[in-house]
């Protein structure tokens, strides 16, 4: 595209061609006052604020295409005059009170105002007097802070192609801004958010609670991927499988966490909680179609992937864990030596002994950890490091050795038989051992552990109930586990305070306990408990379960700084200085799998700039599709929500085979058409305000 210079107020603009006087002017850093104009829509001229003088013409700024040695004039009296009327015009009918305004000192239109000294003048104000409307999903439409730029109409028709929003006129015959039909959801709108990022007024808002902060831009705009620990680009991999490309998803996913198959199993479902779609019906399925597209790739999305050069650097990774595992597949990636060591049989950590089964099978978890070694990670199991000396060759080291070690609440009968910790007991199923647990079990603790194992022992043969402090709405499983251990069997004892455990013949018997009235932690952090008078009991049992926690058990020997609390002392970039690092459970105490990619990728993240490089370790595995701003075309976004099919309950307590399906190709396409696409609005330009631009004081001259 040819380029050429023409002059304004004297001063040269260099201008491409095709475009206009004002995108020139701007893109020069020079402020030409404009509101209807926005970089991403097509120009109307309609607030009359960006007027130019051109040999002695009068002309709109955004719809005169700049040329070759012409001289624009955007400063003189009649000009201003020009530009006084149209902010006069549009301030009568808006809204006299930016203070209780939640767009206040965020607003073009104000800043204009401001600009220009502006008031109503002489005009007689036309104040609507209409109350915000709340009553659409995720946004406020305040229609007393409009002024009828036209920017929502323009960009929901021409560029997300709905038109869901349209010029219409009051009953004064003044234009406004209305709805196809009575509500957003009646007039087929897609809930973009596209509207409200380009208002310039406070007119179109997003509700509160939505976003992470109220008013926010780039990655806050997804809330999907910025809550997800891994920041996996959710929305991309769920076009995808909508696109039927599930080796694109599957690679999408691998960029950040090279654990496609096991997060579609186990994962926490952070994204799921943040997803707007939830404000309609409900949230998109983004677990189980992130485990579909693991399941339906054929490892076509490896050819022509490789490795970076080889740096000559050596890591050691300390753990098999999900976050040891991220960061030896990044690390490795970017040209690294790395090698795992892993001290038990089996690599996999937590995902391999401290899950059952049937939530994570042995086959996709080996299939993951295949990628990665495939990819050239060296593995060593049965190999424990307690000492720094082991690893004294490698140039960085990370520990990422989890949190292995069970808590027993030291409770009076705690050591007698019978009692176990769930990771123990966890582990020796994994292992292919059967524990003597006896025809009823009792589990201590509330969380997803507790369930694990509650559930575990019922597909041993066992009766099994879980036992904590919390309320029931208040435990801190997950509803899913809770009600998937419901339908299974698994009774519920909430609100229990333990006394002490029982015990007949040196074997424990029962739980005596009191029933909670409440609950709280003072400010030392002390536990203080509220019981009921006479309600102490006695819950029969003959195994006891503690799931209550777990801890590190990291070696003195290795030189790894510990907190108060036994975990490794790293900042939140897993640095423990020097070329030690750590990251998952072994920093944060126990967490999840994706929490744990998460502090995999930022140890690499620090290791690799430890190392000299750059710090950016996340491979591009494939290239993106250009994103389809159209977003009407689209005949199953009214679909509701489906789960994945299911063994019957009674059915699947016989074993601990994987009992949840996945979609089929139809089902997958049309859950991953429910997205909202909410990564469309952070593409969309952001306008500058005045005080922004290199030249506006000159230009205010």
């Amino acid at each position: 595209m040819g380029e050429f210079i023409f002059r304004l107020d004297g001063r040269e603009i260099r201008a491409c061609e095709g475009q206009s006087v004002l995108e020139a002017a701007l893109d020069a850093g020079v402020f030409i006052p404009h509101l209807c104009h926005h970089r991403d829509l097509p120009d109307i001229g309609g607030c009359g604020l960006c007027v130019v003088g051109i040999g002695g013409r009068t002309v709109r700024a955004c719809s005169t295409p700049a040329e070759p040695g012409m001289e624009v004039v955007s400063r003189s009296k009649a000009l201003e005059h020009i530009r006084a009327v149209s902010m006069q015009l549009m301030l009568a009918g808006h809204i006299d009170d930016c203070n209780s305004c939640a767009k206040y000192l965020k607003c073009e239109f104000q800043m204009l105002i401001q600009y220009h000294g502006a008031t109503v003048g002489g005009l007689r104000g036309t104040a609507r007097n209409l109350a915000p409307d709340e009553s659409n999903p995720l946004f406020i439409r305040d229609m007393e802070r409009c002024v009828a730029c036209g920017r929502c109409v323009r960009v929901c028709r021409e560029v997300r192609g709905v038109g869901a929003l349209v010029y219409a006129d009051d009953a004064n015959g003044r234009k406004i801004i209305s709805t196809k039909a009575a509500t957003l959801r009646e007039s087929d709108c897609r809930f973009c958010g596209a509207c409200v990022e380009v208002c310039p007024t406070g007119a179109l808002r997003d509700k509160g609670g939505v976003f992470a902060e109220r008013f926010c831009h780039g990655d806050m705009l997804v809330p999907c991927a910025y809550e997800c620990p891994a920041h996996l680009d959710i929305p991309g991999y769920l076009r995808a499988v909508r696109q039927g490309n599930c080796d694109e998803a599957f690679a999408v996913v691998m960029e950040r966490a090279p654990l496609p198959r096991s997060l579609g199993a186990v994962c926490m479902r952070f994204c799921e909680a943040k997803c707007r779609r939830q404000y309609l019906d409900e949230s998109v399925a983004v677990c189980d179609l992130k485990r579909f597209a693991a399941a339906e790739a054929s490892g076509n999305w490896r050819k022509g992937f490789r490795p970076a050069a080889d740096t000559g650097k050596r890591v050691a990774v300390v753990g098999s864990g999900p976050a040891g595992l991220t960061a030896a597949w990044l690390l490795k990636l970017k040209g690294h030596g790395v090698t795992v060591f892993e001290r038990l049989p089996e690599p996999g950590g937590m995902m391999r002994y401290g899950m059952p089964a049937y939530r994570l099978p042995e086959a996709e978890l080996h299939a993951d950890i295949k990628e990665i070694t495939d990819a050239g990670v060296e593995l060593r199991c049965g190999a424990e490091i307690a000492d720094a000396s082991q690893l004294s060759g490698f140039d960085a080291v990370i520990w990422c050795g989890g949190a292995h070690a069970g808590v027993r609440l030291p409770l009076v009968g705690a050591d007698c038989a019978g009692v176990l910790t769930g990771l123990d007991f966890l582990r020796e199923i994994r292992m292919g051992k059967r524990p003597q647990i006896g025809g009823n079990v009792l589990v201590l603790g509330g969380g997803d552990v507790a369930f694990d194992c509650a559930r575990s022992a019922v597909r041993l043969g066992a009766r099994a109930a879980v036992c904590c402090m919390e309320s029931g709405d208040k435990m801190p499983s997950t509803e899913r586990e809770r009600a998937e251990g419901g339908a299974e069997g698994v009774g519920v004892y909430p609100g229990r305070a333990f006394v002490r455990l029982i015990s007949e013949n040196g074997r424990v018997s029962g739980l005596e306990c009191d029933k909670i009235r409440s609950f709280s932690f003072g400010t030392d952090g002390k536990l203080r408990v509220e019981t009921e008078p006479g309600s102490r009991e006695v819950i029969a049992c003959d195994t006891a379960i503690f799931a209550v926690g777990q801890r590190p058990d990291i070696p003195a020997g290795t030189g790894i700084p510990l907190t108060k609390r036994g975990l490794a002392a790293a900042d939140a970039d897993g640095r423990l200085g020097g070329k030690l690092f750590a990251a998952g459970d072994a920093v944060s105490g126990t967490s999840s799998v994706v929490q744990a990619v998460g502090w995999g990728q930022r140890a690499a993240v620090s290791a690799d700039r430890f190392l000299g490089g750059d710090g950016n370790v996340f491979p591009v595995i494939t290239a993106r599709r250009e994103r389809g701003e159209n977003i009407r075309d689209n005949p199953y976004f009214g679909e509701r929500r489906i789960p994945p099919e299911q063994t019957p309950p009674g059915e699947r307590i016989g074993g601990f085979e994987a009992y949840e399906k996945t979609f089929c190709p139809a089902e997958a396409q049309r859950q991953a058409s429910r997205c909202l696409q909410c990564d469309l609005r952070r593409d969309i330009s952001r306008p500058r305000l005045y005080s922004e631009f290199a030249f506006v004081r000159e230009a205010r001259k």
